[in-house]
């Protein structure tokens, strides 16, 4: 197993590839990738906001590879307040106290997964109610 196996099942196209539909559900399985028993079955371990493998192979967590940032953020980095993770936490990833930076310095990626996880729950019962109206 190594990053190349990780990225198959966590993240199998590149964000900016990602349609807008797909964003939310591209970065929770980013994020449930994170789980010690997902690096652990993957062989790869986690530095900071970077995950490595035995062959030094690197991927990086930054807005390059966030489909939600490849959709929320403007020419300039500025996040959208339309950005899920703000709408679930009330945080743009780069403020003090975000969910980002939590997970960035305790390495508990649950906090991101639960509010990407409502995130999705608010996107299927929007498409749902649209989906009743026609």
């Amino acid at each position: 197993m190594s990053l190349t196996t990780w990225k198959r099942e966590h993240y199998p196209i590149p964000a900016g590839k990602c349609k807008k539909a797909d964003a939310v559900a591209h970065s929770l399985q980013k994020y449930l990738g994170t789980r010690r028993t997902a690096l652990k079955r993957h062989g790869v371990r986690r530095d900071g906001t970077v995950l490595w493998d035995k062959e030094y192979k690197a991927f990086y967590f930054s807005g390059d590879t966030c489909a939600l940032c490849w959709f929320y953020r403007d020419k300039d980095g500025k996040c959208s307040p339309k950005c899920p993770i703000i709408v679930e936490s009330g945080q743009a990833c780069e403020s003090a106290g975000s969910l980002w930076g939590d997970w960035c310095n305790t390495d508990d990626p649950e906090p991101m997964i639960r509010a990407l996880r409502q995130a999705l729950r608010k996107q299927a019962a929007l498409a749902l109610n649209r989906a009743g109206k026609k």
